[in-house]
């Protein structure tokens, strides 16, 4: 399990404004058999991130804002998702609501792989 190409692609094309770099780069990648976009608003993002006091923001994820600024945070995730959800419909990933409990998460990843596996 893992974070794979997306986030640090939507990121860069918003970095380097190079989406064709980025795309050529994506292509290359290897497909997968299942994709969970587990999209969440930036908002509830961000109150996650902040309560976790064991990992701290950095600027990458707040638009290499040094400050480290809520609305900075805000302007680059509310970009990224925007991005990450074109990729969800271009790329045919399972996308799921993950402003909930991680308990209500789970369950609908565990019902798509159950429903998956009887295919």
């Amino acid at each position: 399990l893992d974070g794979y190409w997306p986030k640090h692609g939507a990121s860069e094309i918003l970095y380097s404004r190079c989406e064709a770099l980025v795309e050529a780069a994506v292509q290359q990648m290897p497909a997968t058999d299942v994709t969970f976009f587990l999209d969440v608003a930036p908002p509830v993002a961000y109150g996650r991130r902040t309560a976790d006091k064991s990992t701290p923001l950095v600027p990458y994820e707040c638009g290499l804002d040094p400050g480290l600024g809520q609305e900075s945070f805000l302007a680059h995730q509310t970009a990224c998702r925007e991005i990450l959800r074109r990729w969800s419909d271009v790329y045919g990933w399972i996308r799921i609501d993950a402003n909930r409990t991680l308990g209500e998460i789970r369950e609908d990843a565990l019902l798509v792989l159950r429903e998956l596996r009887q295919l």
